[in-house]
């Protein structure tokens, strides 16, 4: 009887790891779990920060949380750590720094000094399933399939390896899954939460604004209602507008400087519709990959608006779209997606651009849902996901060169190129198989993996 009673408790312990179900409260275990473990990811990629023999100097904890600037620019934790000890006083460059996450650590430093990014990024990850899984339940009709998505989302080796330092990334996720959850609760007090949280969103990332494409086109698409509904859809996108021009208008008061100049005028930033330009055809595979998705996703819109009996195979494919998801709101987060890329791409030069990939997690939620009436969309968006990785793998070697008094070993550029090059191949094997994602411990498994393969090449990349 022995070995039974052991072979049992061996179970249970495993049950009690397990993200799935095993209770009757699924839903909060599985909340407390995916947060446990996302923290326990993150302190483990910090460890292997620590441990990738780069040339960046991340050779301790608090150099990964608040980096160093040497060679390749350290990455954007150095500035915000900048701004919460000195202000934007010091240099009128810093105003191209969007402010809610260096207030946040100015508050936090007299008490955790350089400490103060992990406990709040920490912090972050905790909070953001509840509301990331109550935005999903939404959207998507199948419980299963929506904590799938939100492992994805969140452990999306680009997003989880930029989470690990002290960035921006995990709390704009916290922010814009606070206000897509309260988006489609009722009540006064919801809206009020949904604008506050869209407004915080934009001062904490400059390009949060162009969450008003999810509105808007929710607003401009959906068939059979008045001007006055499509105002109330539209309305809480006003937020993020008067923000981002407010917050131009009272930096340019207190600094001398708006954010907008701030990025043309020291980091060379502004549009340019030359496509004669070298710097164009840089931006190029960004701007085609927006546009694609955008070409792909209107017409995936069109078919909706045919008159078709469900016995047509036309009928048959928005059926299982429409019983599996809710088609419109899908779309507009792809078409969230799809702007951000050719904002993105009208810039002179790439804007941190793989970390607002791992950002842009609608285009990791078409991964795990069925598209028939647009099958392309969701080859393309891995395609964008993966292409921008060989992008900067490709690129490394000439902004390495570039850069004076930078030497890189032969054994951190060896495990780089290897690395990410078996990250690429993992990820397409998987893209091919997506029955490996029929566990949701198999899919954080999986991500995780991705995780550390794909860090090192995120080190240089600020």
């Amino acid at each position: 009887m022995v070995p039974n009673g052991k072979s049992s408790k061996g179970k249970l312990n495993l049950h009690a790891l397990s993200l799935e179900k095993v209770n009757d409260h699924g839903n909060r275990v599985f909340y407390f779990k995916l947060a446990m473990y996302i923290v326990l990811l993150r302190v483990l990629l910090i460890s292997w920060a620590v441990l990738f023999p780069d040339s960046k100097n991340f050779s301790s904890f608090l150099n990964v949380q608040v980096a160093p600037v040497v060679g390749i620019a350290g990455n954007d934790s150095h500035f915000y750590w900048l701004i919460a000890t000195e202000w934007f006083t010091s240099d009128q460059k810093l105003v191209n720094f969007s402010p809610l996450f260096p207030s946040i650590l100015f508050i936090l430093k007299p008490m955790f000094g350089k400490f103060a990014p992990f406990l709040l990024n920490t912090a972050c990850l905790s909070l953001t399933p509840p509301f990331l899984f109550g935005f999903l339940k939404n959207v998507i009709h199948d419980d299963n399939t929506a904590k799938t998505i939100a492992i994805g989302v969140l452990c999306n080796p680009i997003f989880i390896s930029y989470a690990s330092y002290g960035l921006t990334e995990p709390l704009h996720f916290l922010l814009l899954f606070i206000a897509l959850n309260a988006h489609y609760k009722l009540g006064r007090w919801n809206k009020v939460v949904e604008c506050i949280a869209l407004s915080l969103v934009v001062l904490n990332r400059f390009v949060g604004v162009l969450i008003i494409v999810f509105y808007g086109f929710k607003a401009l698409m959906q068939h059979g209602i008045s001007i006055k509904e499509r105002a109330v859809i539209l309305l809480p996108a006003m937020a993020p507008v008067i923000t981002y021009f407010g917050w131009e208008i009272i930096a340019n008061i207190l600094f001398g400087i708006t954010p907008s100049n701030a990025r043309e005028i020291y980091w060379n930033h502004h549009f340019n519709f030359n496509p004669l330009t070298p710097e164009f055809a840089m931006q190029l595979p960004i701007l085609v990959s927006g546009a694609v998705i955008c070409v792909l996703l209107l017409a995936s819109w069109r078919k909706g608006r045919t008159r078709s009996s469900t016995e047509d195979v036309a009928g048959k494919v928005l059926s299982i779209e429409h019983d599996t998801f809710k088609r419109l709101d899908i779309q507009a987060l792809i078409a969230y997606a799809a702007a951000t890329l050719l904002f993105l791409g009208c810039f002179n030069k790439q804007i941190s651009i793989l970390r607002y990939i791992g950002t842009l997690f609608p285009l990791f939620m078409v991964l795990y849902i069925p598209l028939p009436s647009s099958p392309s969309l969701r080859l393309v968006s891995f395609g964008v996901q993966q292409g921008m990785i060989i992008a900067h793998l490709l690129a490394f070697p000439v902004i390495a060169a570039g850069v004076p008094h930078f030497s890189l070993s032969f054994i951190e550029i060896l495990l780089l190129y290897l690395l990410t090059a078996i990250s690429i191949v993992l990820a397409s094997l998987f893209y091919m198989k997506p029955g490996y994602f029929d566990s949701l411990n198999r899919v954080f498994l999986i991500h995780a993996s991705l995780a550390f393969l794909v860090l090192p090449l995120t080190i240089y990349f600020p």
